[in-house]
């Protein structure tokens, strides 16, 4: 830790970034959700993207999407984290703090995470890599709108820092860099440069195991340059309260908070004690398939797919139908699951205007039904379950964005079913 560190502040805006991110916020005025109409989120957003406003609104709609898919674009942001069964299911492995995020360093909200009692490699035997990767984005939005409860009342820039112990955590579990715990962190920190980069604007990892030098270059194949001067590693819990006032901070590392309102075990910790991972909760895709109606274990079928190209699955489901898949991949592929509307205007029949796998045509809209995230195979194969509200066609889609000369080799089942 640098001696020099100074108090986590957000970084203020100037009379220019505020113009243009008014002007901009002005452009995109239909689009835009309430919990992102302010000139302060937008500015982020210019500085993260650097003005580039193109890419900009196409990551910005990818977001929206994310949350309108999943339906916590309403108000109870943390009954959704209680409701949806990846958030759940995530949150509960993990020890952290309260998701309702009352507690401020002036205008930085401080989330607390200890990985002590938090397994990766058995963790990632019970959930497969995307239920953690979404509820990372519901994490974030709960960032979001206390950062913007709190702008609100100051009419000042507000930001987040995570505070992660890493106490307990094997060194030697991210020295490789295609481990398991490798690709976990690696595809989170993606979802943060990619989107929350300047709303989290310090990650303390506090206790890193090892050497410094050496957990650096263990970063370095996870972290991107974009983010890595936002990580810093605390060795000593005296090195924190230079960053954050001591009313913010955990009594286990010195400070004064405590959280008694029932939430964790521990009041001086901050956070809750994570559930702990049995041999009898790993998945087993026999037991999961026989849930869904099925007394045969479905056998997957390898396809591959090119880089920069999609692969589609076509599915006719009726309405109440329920669509399924599984799949598993060695390499960073794109997933996501779309409906084809006809356009008004557009011929009656849908059928005649559906395009060939891979292509679009002007005729054809799509409403995103399971978002686009980038994932590949942990422990667990990639596995769930959609109820069509609305007979029609439907698309699972696969794309390679970063491949190499190799060919991303996927091994995927999908079918549709009746409703149970």
């Amino acid at each position: 830790m640098d001696a020099n560190i100074a108090l986590a502040t957000p970084e203020p805006f100037t009379d220019e970034e505020i113009a243009a991110a008014r002007k901009l916020r002005l452009r995109l005025a239909d689009t835009l959700p309430e919990e992102f109409d302010s000139d302060f989120f937008i500015g982020r957003w210019m500085r993260m993207y650097k003005n580039d406003e193109k890419t900009l609104e196409n990551k910005l709609n990818e977001l929206i999407e994310h949350r309108r898919a999943f339906g916590y674009n309403g108000e109870n942001i943390l009954q959704k984290c209680q409701e949806l069964e990846f958030a759940k299911k995530t949150f509960e492995r993990f020890g952290i703090s309260d998701l309702k995020m009352d507690v401020f360093s002036d205008n930085v909200a401080v989330f607390v995470q200890k990985m002590e009692g938090a397994d990766l490699k058995e963790i990632t035997k019970v959930i497969p890599l995307s239920y953690v990767i979404h509820s990372y984005y519901l994490l974030h939005e709960c960032f979001q709108r206390v950062m913007r409860q709190k702008e609100l009342e100051t009419g000042k820039p507000a930001a987040v820092v995570v505070v992660l112990d890493l106490t307990g955590l094997p060194l030697t579990d991210f020295i490789n860099p295609v481990s398991n715990s490798s690709k976990l962190a690696r595809l989170i920190v993606k979802v943060w440069s990619d989107f929350f980069s300047e709303n989290m604007i310090h990650l303390y990892l506090m206790h890193p195991p090892g050497i410094l030098s050496l957990m650096w270059q263990v970063a370095k194949h996870i972290v991107d340059a974009k983010t890595q001067s936002q990580i810093m590693f605390v060795t000593k819990t005296e090195d924190l309260h230079k960053c954050l006032k001591l009313d913010a901070i955990p009594e286990d590392f010195g400070g004064k908070r405590r959280d008694d309102s029932g939430y964790t075990d521990r009041p001086e910790t901050c956070v809750q004690t994570p559930f702990f991972v049995k041999p009898e909760h790993y998945f087993d895709r026999a037991v999961w398939w026989k849930s869904q109606g099925f007394h045969k274990t479905p056998e997957t079928k390898s396809v591959s797919i090119k880089s920069k190209a999609l692969h589609e699955i076509p599915l006719e489901a009726k309405e109440g139908e329920r669509i399924l898949w599984e799949f598993t991949t060695s390499s960073d592929v794109t997933f996501e699951i779309v409906r084809l509307i006809k356009k008004s205007g557009s011929p009656a029949s849908l059928k005649e205007n559906v395009p060939a796998v891979g292509t679009r045509r002007d005729s054809i809209d799509e409403e995103t039904i399971m978002p686009k995230i980038t994932v590949t195979s942990l422990k667990v194969p990639e596995h769930g379950v959609v109820t069509a509200l609305h007979a029609g066609e439907y698309r699972i889609r696969f794309g390679y964005p970063t491949g190499g000369w190799l060919s991303a080799k996927v091994h995927v089942f999908a079918t549709v079913a009746p409703k149970l």
